[in-house]
């Protein structure tokens, strides 16, 4: 995981250790798990910088599957037409 802005990690940089951990990084609690073969990362937000999430086989006949969640506070909302349709981009996730 990069930080969109920076380029930097905030997670996993090429040689790390790969350990379940909590950690601060951009002014939020990170939490980092790895259990069963399986990875899981939250951040209680908002962020306001982007993140970059890369995947990296650790075999040639890997399967990977990646899913996401996120939840904007409808105050954050810039514009919503009555059909729930976002009128704008927000820049905080």
């Amino acid at each position: 995981v990069k930080n969109q802005v920076t380029g930097s990690f905030i997670l996993n940089a090429k040689g790390e250790e790969v350990t379940s951990k909590t950690f601060i990084e951009n002014g939020l609690e990170w939490e980092y798990s790895v259990a069963n073969g399986k990875e899981s990362l939250k951040a209680v937000g908002p962020l306001h910088e982007g993140i970059v999430v890369l995947v990296n086989p650790q075999a040639e006949d890997t399967k990977i599957s990646l899913s996401y969640k996120y939840i904007i506070h409808e105050d954050l909302l810039p514009v919503i037409t009555n059909n729930n349709v976002l009128l704008a981009e927000l820049d905080t996730y």
